[in-house]
């Protein structure tokens, strides 16, 4: 006798097999898929591409401070072997030149530049009482009489009222020092001043290279960091408002001390160079360079962070990027061409648009103390040094 099949049973048994079968594709797809998606690469956080897109504008804004020093010192050198007056035309313009690139790096005004109080070495301002002619001056009296003269070891202990681009202006454009110094001391004493910033530069622009130890990691490492509270905030972000916000910040006093007061005619000699002339070509370079530092370069931005927050956000970076066109439409206009801060002040009509170029300059450093900060999170007493 054949045995009887319970079909029912039978169903029972095929379909649940079936189920099973189905449900095992099912976790071995599903696990493929994480297995899949675990191996692509996590996209990276905003605050480490603002790392990166840091490291990469501070890079060649120190390596230019470096190329523009060598040559500077060359050209000084050049100068000293055979003086001319198209010789020193030649290295009044290397200063300019050197000038600018450092008034465009040192808008990265965190990190290496705060160690040993690097900053004052290549620029002593304000200089309210004029110390830099008396310091400069008793500086060449003491290493005149001195048998060892100037060395690189000896300039680094020197006052640093004495040295920088504050010491080298006056050697090349006062008169006066062409008048009270002897041509070689003076050569002398400037080629070791030149000298002295030249390594510094050299220092900051290795530091910000890449490698273990270096700068860049530090900032990677800010940007990975864990939030330790609740309280915890971006902080390479946070590093980049207080670089822009003490940067224009400084710009403004640059600005209102020479301008003075609307019922003054202004102070010319508070100028940031008024030996030279290129106060007014200063404020470009840092203006244009604080520009740079918040659109990332080429890369990721703080304008592209802070619009991504939400559309109030988007607004605000928007009228951030207007308020810069203003001022750079204001630093290009007629009436600031072909002239020094100092004579500008004392002009009844380009006082009215220097006072327009420091309402812009305000109206974006406001920004970055209130609006900027409070949308990213960064508390509004954050200090720049906080993350070095």
């Amino acid at each position: 006798m054949k045995p009887v099949v319970n079909n029912s049973t039978f169903s029972g048994r095929v379909m649940t097999g079936r189920k099973s079968l189905l449900s095992q594709c099912l976790c071995l797809g599903l696990c493929s898929v994480f297995l899949l998606s675990g191996c692509q690469p996590k996209p990276p956080s905003s605050e480490l591409q603002l790392a990166e897109s840091t490291t990469a504008v501070a890079q060649p804004l120190y390596n230019d401070l470096v190329v523009g020093l060598k040559e500077f010192h060359s050209s000084a050198s050049s100068f000293c072997s055979a003086p001319s007056a198209g010789g020193l035309a030649g290295v009044q313009q290397q200063w300019h030149q050197s000038m600018l690139n450092w008034q465009s790096a040192s808008v990265v005004n965190f990190g290496p530049v705060t160690m040993d109080s690097m900053a004052w070495k290549f620029q002593f301002w304000p200089d309210k009482k004029n110390l830099i002619h008396r310091k400069v001056e008793s500086e060449i009296r003491r290493g005149s009489q001195s048998e060892a003269g100037w060395t690189p070891a000896s300039i680094g202990k020197v006052s640093v009222v004495s040295r920088g681009f504050g010491a080298a202006e006056y050697l090349l454009f006062d008169p006066e020092a062409k008048e009270k110094i002897a041509e070689p001391v003076r050569c002398e004493y400037l080629q070791v001043v030149i000298q002295d910033m030249q390594r510094n530069a050299e220092r900051l622009s290795r530091w910000w290279q890449q490698g273990e130890d270096r700068y860049p990691e530090e900032l990677k490492a800010l940007a990975d960091a864990v939030p330790a509270t609740e309280e915890s905030y971006p902080q390479v972000s946070a590093l980049l408002v207080s670089s822009l916000h003490t940067t224009l910040e400084t710009a403004i006093r640059k600005l209102s001390m020479p301008l003075g007061k609307t019922d003054q005619h202004g102070n010319p000699y508070m100028s940031e160079s008024w030996r030279s002339g290129y106060s007014l070509d200063n404020l470009r370079a840092v203006i244009a360079s604080t520009r740079k530092l918040y659109e990332g370069g080429e890369g990721y931005g703080l304008d592209e962070r802070l619009a991504s927050v939400d559309e109030e956000s988007r607004q605000l970076a928007e009228e951030i990027s207007i308020a810069y066109d203003e001022v750079d439409k204001i630093l290009a206009s007629k009436p600031l061409e072909n002239i020094s801060l100092k004579d500008a002040v004392v002009d009844p009509e380009r006082r009215e648009v220097l006072s327009s170029l420091l309402f812009g300059i305000s109206r974006i450093k406001n920004l970055f103390a209130g609006k900027v900060p409070d949308k990213l999170g960064i508390p509004l007493g954050f200090n720049s040094n906080d993350g070095d």
